[in-house]
């Protein structure tokens, strides 16, 4: 019998290192399993896109599966962007999506 996680936390990693490619990860609780963390992969290959150094992440209400990522660090003369992001599984694995950067 499979058990299912009792909860799921989305976790960023505050690095400023430019060769880490996941830079999110899911954390669940399950009975039996104990705590698992699982990588959440973006694609950041785009340098119009790519985060240099997220500081936290929050879910956005009423919208299953997004969230909100800032930035602190510096980019094209630019310093603090946003990052709305949508998450999901796909062929058992988690990945992400850039919806937007503000």
């Amino acid at each position: 019998m499979k058990t299912r996680p009792r909860w799921f936390s989305l976790v960023l990693h505050d690095t400023k290192e430019k060769d880490v490619t996941d830079r999110l990860g899911l954390l669940a609780l399950s009975v039996g399993a104990g705590l698992t963390y699982k990588p959440v992969s973006i694609d950041w290959s785009e340098q119009i896109w790519r985060a240099s150094d997220l500081e936290s992440i929050c879910a956005l209400q009423g919208r299953p599966g997004q969230f909100l990522a800032a930035e602190s660090g510096y980019w094209k003369n630019r310093y603090g962007r946003v990052f709305h992001l949508d998450i999901v599984k796909r062929a058992g694995r988690w990945g992400g999506n850039i919806l937007g950067v503000m």
